[in-house]
């Protein structure tokens, strides 16, 4: 396989970074709080990654205690994280 690909744009690259903290799975909601961005940017930041399969890709929807929903994101490869 060849080099990592390239992120597009400081968001996407801020969100990664995040995300790597947060581990191989990760939460969209987590992110979001990290950053202090809202959930719907970041979700569609890891979207837009996992959909050109960048460096993520979708571990399916989750529900909150609360009954809110979000996005769990895995890294495709850990050199990733």
């Amino acid at each position: 396989m060849g080099a990592p690909s390239r992120i597009d744009g400081t968001a996407e690259q801020r969100i990664v970074e995040a995300a790597s903290v947060a581990g191989i799975v990760f939460a969209s909601v987590l992110v979001a709080a990290i950053l202090g961005e809202e959930v719907m940017r970041v979700e569609a930041s890891c979207e837009a990654l996992a959909r050109r399969r960048q460096i993520l890709t979708s571990a399916g929807p989750r529900e909150l205690p609360g009954g809110g929903v979000f996005t769990q994101y895995r890294f495709i490869h850990d050199v990733h994280r």
